[in-house]
């Protein structure tokens, strides 16, 4: 902390998608401001920072760090701290600390994936934290004798949909048996995403009682 600024650090949780994260602060717990949305690739943990300017000398700042991504959003607790200078400030709710790194957040969820089978037919279920652009491939494991391992090969393409928050089913329609891959592609308000499910259709059994 320098003057009228300060520096708050935290640190991103390690994910296989793109992260956003912000801070919010204010002079209370409603934290009423916002520092510029950023973004950060997938990766491994690591840390961030962000400069606020114009505080005040002798006030209680409070501020957590938010961090977001097409699985949800996870906020920190509230860390609260005193700019230096000036008269001590009125008793604050809750305790107030130096200016510290806040606490690293949990990883960031990802969308829950199921596929279900109903009246012959495949579902893919997804559960959606936000308004989500969604594009579906469906492929076939194909194995050929004495032609090496076994190569994928399309059987359809669904979307691009952009669908509402909550549980969203998408229909695969009906499939030969044998092995699938079904990759989920998402785009949503915190960056992208891709989910891999295999799914393998058993043969259909005749006559069986």
């Amino acid at each position: 902390m320098a003057g009228g600024s300060a520096l708050l650090t935290g640190a991103l949780p390690a994910s296989a998608v793109p992260l956003a994260y912000r801070w919010e602060h204010g002079p209370t717990p409603a934290l009423e401001s916002s520092t510029p949305t950023r973004a950060a690739p997938p990766g491994p943990a690591r840390g961030v920072s962000e400069r606020i300017d114009r505080l005040p000398a002798g006030a209680v700042v409070h501020q957590r760090l938010v961090v977001s991504s097409v699985g949800g959003v996870t906020r920190g607790a509230d860390r609260p701290f005193a700019t230096p200078g000036g008269p001590p400030p009125a008793a604050a709710a809750g305790p107030v600390h130096a200016a510290r790194p806040a606490p690293r957040p949990a990883a960031v969820r990802r969308p829950a994936a199921r596929l279900l089978r109903g009246g012959g037919a495949w579902v893919l279920r997804l559960g959606l934290p936000s308004r989500t652009t969604v594009r579906v491939v469906v492929a076939r494991r194909v194995t050929r004798a004495g032609r090496g391992p076994a190569r994928l090969r399309l059987v359809r393409r669904i979307g691009p949909r952009t669908v509402g928050a909550g549980v969203r089913r998408v229909r695969l329609g009906r499939l030969a048996p044998g092995r699938y891959r079904v990759l989920v592609r998402m785009r949503g308000p915190a960056g992208r995403g891709t989910l891999t499910r295999a799914l393998l259709v058993p043969p259909t059994r005749r006559g069986a009682r």
